[in-house]
């Protein structure tokens, strides 16, 4: 028997994430312009609102500090949300089942049915 795979259907998610492929392009090419062309040709096209140069560094300095400090955020918030160790919360939670309650006979453990030796208590050493 021959099996046909065939493609699924392109879902909503597939053209956004090509213009956003697209999107980024763009974006990173009018940041290299902004960034590397002179002001002065700048002006020379008519462009003369855009942020100060400045901000060339600021950006790329800014979202890598961010990215370098989302790990430890994200530490400290789980750290912050996980309960203390000496709670019983670690060892409980609406999940947990409780063991089930033996009862035991004198001279029988209640699992197995084997009969333990009665040992006479004598003296006291």
């Amino acid at each position: 028997m021959v099996s046909v795979v065939s493609r699924k259907e392109s879902g909503s998610l597939e053209p956004c994430g090509f213009v956003v492929y697209v999107l980024c392009y763009v974006l990173g090419l009018l940041y290299m312009i902004w960034a590397l062309v002179p002001d002065d040709v700048l002006h020379s096209v008519d462009i003369s609102y855009y942020p100060p140069k400045s901000f060339a560094l600021y950006l790329p300095t800014l979202l890598l500090g961010m990215f370098l400090s989302i790990p430890f955020f994200y530490a400290v918030l789980n750290s912050r949300a996980a309960p203390n160790f000496d709670s019983l919360d670690t060892l409980w939670d609406g999940y947990a089942k409780p063991a089930p309650i033996r009862i035991e006979r004198h001279g029988q453990r209640a699992s197995t049915g084997a009969t333990l030796p009665n040992i006479e208590r004598t003296a006291d050493l």
